[in-house]
């Protein structure tokens, strides 16, 4: 089973198309999937296009967070609702592709890793957003010992026994990307 989760703020536009391509791109890789939607306290119509999704598709869980606690509290919410034995991990904006997941599912299982993980050689964000990335990767090299790639973004597949050890570790102020590289997590690296 693969569950997608998919952190979602103020993105009511894209969410049917959203949809509409990532149900395919998980049926063609196994016919037990869910798709987590996660409102992280969005001031549009989101949920309600979330709740009518779920209404329509019964593999669709939406899940509506009581404010807006950002994309990583956002994720954590969907991590543990999920039940899959892959977790996807993408954005609901869809510069994410729903058709690259079956490239990532594919490096996990050749390279035998526990997560394989987008590299992007070209995106498309905001100034605020690559400054911020570039802020974070300066600050965990120069800061930490967390061995963390360039351009690697939040698109991803996980085995659920690393979730299963996210959810056990005691650590909770942390964000759940990071606690992945913290507990060493081993991943694959997939150029998108």
């Amino acid at each position: 089973m693969i569950s997608a989760v998919i952190p979602v703020y103020n993105d009511e536009e894209v969410l049917d198309e959203l949809i509409r391509r990532v149900k395919p791109a998980l049926q063609d890789l196994t016919p037990k999937f869910e798709i987590v939607l996660v409102d992280d306290g969005s001031a549009d119509q989101s949920w309600n296009v979330i709740h009518r999704l779920c209404e329509a598709h019964p593999e669709i869980v939406g899940v509506k967070l009581a404010r807006n606690f950002g994309q990583q509290g956002a994720i954590k919410a969907g991590l543990d609702q999920s039940r899959g034995d892959f977790m996807v991990i993408m954005d609901s904006d869809l510069q994410d592709r729903p058709e690259d997941i079956h490239k990532l599912v594919e490096s996990l299982e050749v390279n035998n890793t526990s997560m394989a993980i987008a590299q992007w050689e070209s995106r498309e964000d905001s100034f605020f957003k690559q400054f911020v990335s570039k802020l974070f990767y300066w600050f965990s090299t120069k800061f930490t010992t967390i061995k963390v790639e360039p351009r690697l973004g939040i698109f991803r597949v996980i085995r659920k026994s690393v979730v299963d050890e996210l959810r056990r570790f005691p650590e909770k102020s942390a964000t759940p990307i990071s606690l992945l590289y913290y507990i060493g997590t081993d991943y694959s690296i997939v150029p998108l």
